[in-house]
């Protein structure tokens, strides 16, 4: 599951950078160069629209394209002519197989792919009467994704029904197909009890198969009585298989005959299985009756000392179960819960969390449910929705400072000129343009040096909402009317579409 996520982004992150390169790239390119190449603007709302088309294009459009591979290749092998082209259809079966572990999918939407694939896979592979060892693990992907379906039992059966060398998960496979079929099988049971008796290995995945063997009486019934009889007994067993057990193998007349009576005998007299097994109660019962009345007698006085001897002698319910047993019983329904306001308000929040969860995963599945069209036209127009909702505020200043005359500036204040001072030493400049970064601030700048124009300065201040203003500057003249006659002549030449003419204090 790890390394199926990690593929799944790494490789989408790896497609989305990779069009950032060449397509963003091309993209910049293009507009710089081709469509506005004397233009002078902030492109950081195109570099952002850009990646984020790429990382549309990279993780969103990259997985629709996958899904569709996949539909494809499914659809391929929809309804395949069974005795016709079957080399063509298993090729097109691991075809499709294959794309289920791409980086297309992450891992739960694969398995669910893969799923339906295997299942189809192994029934047409079954159809066409394929038993090749390749045929085989497909039999098997098949049948552990439902172990209750008996078709694929057959084929896998017959592979291991050799019973030579079998590995520990071929066995541990057997262990399977028994426990689905309920342990009907009295050929595999027989074999693997004989492989677990020469083993000596009784585990509690071994030991249903000791019984079911017995009670099949098979060929090595008196030897299973002979290995595990004694550890039920030295262990004072008395669970629901060590009753079975013993009853079972009362038949062989084994030395502990006795004990086993006796021990069938207070099963029945305590009474614990009349409710949860009553077959079980009613045999032991029968053992019970069978002894002679002075051994019922001993057995109930026994049974009934040991009750009072064991009476209140220690305390079974400890606080923290205490507090187990009120949640089972609000659960039951037997008491409602007692639950403090903010558990409460707690309950509350996670109920409707619940709720909202599961309204969401309605509309992605309804969502899912849609054309590829359909789901690609709604994610881009999220994806630019996003894009403009984030970019808004940097979008319109740009266009401001684009094509909006910018606001006048602030005329420094300059000390009155004396009164005995001849020389009039104010100076006029010409303000053809205020922008928002020095790098448009240079780009404007050398295109007007381009057209001829000298004399250029820029002068930064502060703006009100955060940030300078870039301020281009042309010329430096002793009076207003030079100053304004300058400015007239590059609006003529249409080097220039707005100035403004301001008065500075000399350098």
């Amino acid at each position: 599951m790890l390394y199926q996520t990690l593929k799944y982004l790494i490789v989408r992150t790896g497609v989305s950078l990779f069009l950032m390169a060449t397509l963003g790239f091309f993209a910049l390119y293009i507009a710089h160069e081709a469509v506005m190449p004397d233009a002078s603007y902030d492109d950081s709302v195109l570099e952002w629209t850009i990646a984020g088309v790429c990382v549309f294009l990279g993780f969103f459009v990259y997985g629709l394209v996958g899904e569709q591979l996949l539909l494809n290749a499914i659809h391929g092998v929809k309804d395949p002519d069974l005795g016709k082209n079957e080399d063509e259809a298993i090729r097109q079966y691991e075809h499709a197989l294959s794309l289920t572990y791409s980086s297309f999918f992450l891992p739960r939407k694969s398995r669910r792919f893969r799923a339906e694939l295997v299942h189809d896979y192994a029934e047409y592979l079954l159809a066409a009467g394929r038993m090749d060892p390749s045929a085989t693990k497909v039999y098997l992907k098949a049948f552990l994704q439902n172990p209750r379906d008996s078709k694929f039992r057959a084929p896998l059966v017959a592979i291991l029904g050799n019973w030579s060398d079998l590995s520990e998960g071929e066995i541990d496979l057997l262990l399977v197909i028994l426990k689905a079929e309920d342990y009907r099988d009295p050929e595999i049971v027989g074999h693997l009890t004989s492989v677990f008796l020469d083993k000596k290995q009784f585990t509690l995945k071994t030991q249903p198969l000791f019984l079911k063997a017995l009670q099949n009486r098979g060929e090595r019934a008196g030897q299973i009585v002979e290995f595990v009889l004694p550890l039920l007994l030295a262990k004072e067993r008395t669970d629901a298989f060590a009753l079975n057990f013993y009853l079972e193998a009362l038949p062989f007349r084994p030395p502990e005959e006795q004990t086993l009576r006796e021990v069938l005998g207070r099963s029945f007299h305590g009474g614990q299985w009349r409710a949860a097994d009553s077959a079980l109660h009613e045999r032991c019962g029968e053992i019970f009756a069978e002894l002679d009345r002075d051994r019922q007698e001993a057995i109930a006085r026994s049974e009934d000392e040991k009750r009072l001897r064991a009476s209140r002698k220690f305390k079974l319910i400890a606080r923290e179960d205490l507090k187990e047993l009120e949640a089972v019983k609000g659960r039951m329904g037997i008491e409602p819960l007692q639950e403090p306001v903010f558990k409460s308000l707690f309950v509350w929040l996670k109920q409707g969390l619940g709720y909202a969860l599961l309204a969401f995963g309605g509309a992605a599945r309804s969502f899912a449910s849609t054309g590829i069209g359909f789901k690609a036209a709604s994610v881009g127009l999220a994806v630019l929705l996003v894009l403009g909702a984030t970019q808004f505020k940097s979008l319109k200043e740009g266009l401001d400072s684009i094509f909006q005359k910018p606001p006048p500036a602030e005329v420094p204040k300059t000390p009155s000129p004396e009164p005995v001072e001849p020389v009039n030493t104010r100076k006029h400049t010409v303000q053809v343009a205020a922008v928002l970064s020095q790098g448009q601030a240079d780009r404007i700048v050398k295109n007007l040096r381009s057209k001829g124009v000298e004399d250029l300065s820029v002068t930064t201040s502060k703006r009100s909402a955060g940030g300078n203003w870039y301020k281009i500057r042309a010329g430096n003249f002793a009076s207003r009317g030079e100053a304004q006659e300058f400015a007239d002549q590059l609006m003529e030449r249409k080097i220039i579409k707005n100035y403004f003419v301001l008065t500075v204090a000399p350098k």
